[in-house]
């Protein structure tokens, strides 16, 4: 998308160290048919996303501020309408996004503080290698970990019968916010599984990592995938992490 790609010409930066976590046992990928659950999200006739980035380097601008930009630009080509404060609206869909500093003891309780109020979370920021503390409720909840690794730092900790949980296998790098627009546009159309929109995601990363290349480098894509255990794989009894 060409609002990911401006960003990528302001620089690249990477959300985590460069070593690569091995992928533990107890994550698996979802089945290929498994979709969004929407007679739980449309229970009471609205889905409602939350968006937390973490800065990278703090101030005006930083990576993630021009992140939060043009998702709010994207929103607003979309028909959403900005009625409070980083607050948009279109339909039976509402997006809250906020920015936090650079600090995992602010992003942790902020992003428990989103699944406690919003269907879908997705997190852009720091992995923290895995050392972030967040809390998730026992209701139906999306979480998109676009995170450096984020399926074998967070995912075992984070799947649940009660929870989509998508995850990305290799590091993620700024402007990947096009895999949130993706999911969005899958949802306010009832796509009826998760497959074909990770598959979006990934040929967008694809396309971001060659427009990257010359100049970073972080020259592999992002690879997302859906780590869901509501089939009774005994990780899925974790909560909180």
């Amino acid at each position: 998308m060409a609002f990911t790609l401006a960003l990528i010409g302001c620089g690249v930066i990477a959300y985590v160290v460069d070593d690569h976590p091995a992928m533990p046992d107890d994550v698996c990928i979802a089945r290929s048919d498994d979709g969004p659950r929407y007679s739980e999200l449309l229970a009471d006739e609205r889905i409602t996303i939350a968006v937390v980035f973490g800065e990278l380097a703090g101030g005006p601008d930083d990576y993630n501020a021009r992140s939060a930009s043009a998702l709010a630009g994207a929103l607003r080509a979309r028909g959403f309408r900005e009625t409070a404060p980083s607050h948009f609206e279109a339909r039976a869909v509402t997006i809250d996004i906020a920015i936090h500093p650079n600090d995992k003891t602010v992003i942790g309780p902020a992003l428990t503080a989103a699944f406690a109020t919003h269907e879908l979370v997705y997190y852009n920021g720091h992995s923290y290698e895995g050392d972030l503390d967040f809390a998730i409720p026992d209701d139906y909840r999306i979480a998109v970990l676009d995170t450096c690794w984020s399926t074998q730092l967070y995912s075992a900790r984070v799947v649940g019968p009660s929870r989509d949980v998508i995850g990305n296998t290799d590091r993620s790098v700024t402007g990947s916010i096009d895999s949130l627009i993706t999911i969005v546009d899958g949802l306010r159309a009832h796509a009826p599984a998760w497959q074909p929109l990770i598959e979006r995601s990934n040929a967008h990363a694809v396309t971001r990592a060659l427009g990257r290349a010359p100049f970073s480098r972080y020259t592999a894509p992002e690879h997302y995938r859906l780590d869901s255990t509501r089939h009774g794989k005994s990780a899925g009894q974790r909560v909180a992490l």
